[in-house]
Formats: structure tokens, C-alpha cells, sequence
């Protein structure tokens, strides 16, 4: 139970601090709720029983193992940023946007 709680509120962290960077203000609170709340219940079970080497590695390999997906999560649902670079061989003014008039 401690290595899959730490699983997910670590891929729950890797998502909320994607919503942040790119500035959802709605989502990125929710995430950090469930993300303590799983935290919470795993650091419960291991003050629980502080003698129990097995579940200090099985926090840490929770740990470990939320990050790997954590980021497979990210990239299947393409939330990260994208950049794009041209080469263009004409003028470059006919492409830009000129927002200001």
C-alpha cells in the first residue's frame, strides 16, 4: 500500500507542477490536495510501524517509481511545452503578428 500511494501522489506532484507552469489555477489545487492527502496516508503507515525496513524501501521505490510515471503520464497527455523553431529563407515580417498595430 505504501509503494502505490507513493506511485500516486508522486505522478499527482509531476501533474500539478506541469498545471502550474502553465498557469491553471483550478486543476493545480486539486492536484496538490489528492497529492497530500495519498502522502499523508503513506507517511501514516510508516510512522505506524518505524522498525519496518521494508517500508522505508517501499517509499522510496514508491518515490522513485511515481517520478518514471509521473513523466510517462506527461507526455502521453502532451501537457508540457513544445518548441518549435523555423528556418525560413524569405522575410520574416510577412509571419509575425504584430499585436500592437
Amino acid at each position: 500500500m505504501i509503494f502505490l500511494a507513493r506511485v500516486a501522489d508522486v505522478t499527482l506532484g509531476t501533474l500539478r507542477i506541469v498545471f502550474i507552469s502553465q498557469g491553471k489555477r483550478k486543476l493545480a489545487p486539486i492536484m496538490g490536495f489528492f497529492e497530500i492527502f495519498i502522502w499523508l496516508l503513506a507517511v501514516g503507515q510508516i510512522f505506524s510501524n518505524l522498525t519496518n525496513l521494508v517500508y522505508y524501501f517501499a517509499y522510496a521505490g514508491g518515490f522513485a517509481m511515481g517520478n518514471y510515471i509521473g513523466l510517462i503520464v506527461e507526455n502521453k497527455l502532451s501537457l508540457g511545452l513544445l518548441s518549435l523553431h523555423l528556418i525560413i529563407r524569405d522575410d520574416p515580417d510577412k509571419l509575425i503578428i504584430n499585436r500592437y498595430g
